[in-house]
């Protein structure tokens, strides 16, 4: 690594952004799991944080536009290079357009993007390092009560869908060399707003993350 810092990626939604449940504010920074994950890793590296409210993997917002979050892909990668590593966390915004299923051949895209990123974007500078890494992160589900919680919203019916993020990221992982935590094991949507971590489900996940992360770098 030259002496420099790795340099994390962290490519994900409004958990990653830092969005407060039931509030709509963003958690400070050193609330925010990759800030929290930059203390637990040190000077060693680098976190970046990339977090917009409602990213997708693949998919359009007819109403809230720069949302999907293979167009951005490019935009952050090329801003942020040399890469590193790219943690990947993203999922939960699909279900409102899509089923399991959808959401499958979404991270899939994605993974297959990150897997190919130095051909596909060329340009005067390598964007990883090396080969790329990448390390797929599965979201927490949505709240066993979203539904009652949040009726206005259009992932009403896909709690079910939700709970199997798990599941079926850590099947798909290897396929594209990636590495896999399930967010699950540690974090939980608040009983706010059955959606967003709270603070304490981000300091979790940073340690969780970090943790892989240090094993993929270092071994």
């Amino acid at each position: 690594m030259e002496n420099k810092p790795i340099k994390v990626l962290c490519y994900g939604d409004s958990n990653t952004w830092g969005f407060t449940p039931g509030l709509g504010v963003r958690f400070e920074k050193d609330s925010r799991w990759p800030a929290l994950m930059q203390n637990e890793l040190g000077d060693r590296y680098e976190v970046i944080e990339d977090g917009i409210i409602g990213r997708t993997t693949v998919y359009d917002d007819p109403v809230n536009p720069y949302r999907n979050g293979l167009t951005g892909l490019g935009y952050s990668l090329q801003t942020h290079c040399p890469i590193d590593l790219v943690v990947v966390c993203l999922g939960t915004n699909d279900l409102q357009f899509t089923n399991l299923a959808g959401v499958i051949r979404g991270i899939k895209e994605i993974l297959r993007t990150l897997k190919n990123a130095n051909t596909i974007f060329t340009g005067s500078t390598r964007l990883f390092r090396t080969e790329p890494k990448i390390l797929l992160v599965a979201p927490p589900p949505l709240h066993d009560d979203h539904d009652k919680m949040r009726p206005d919203t259009a992932m009403v019916g896909m709690v079910e869908d939700s709970r199997r993020f798990g599941e079926v990221y850590r099947q798909i992982a290897p396929a594209y060399g990636a590495g896999f935590v399930d967010a699950a094991e540690v974090a939980r949507p608040s009983d706010v707003d059955g959606i967003h971590m709270d603070a304490d489900s981000h300091r979790r996940l940073a340690v969780l993350v970090a943790a892989e992360v240090r094993r993929m770098m270092e071994g």
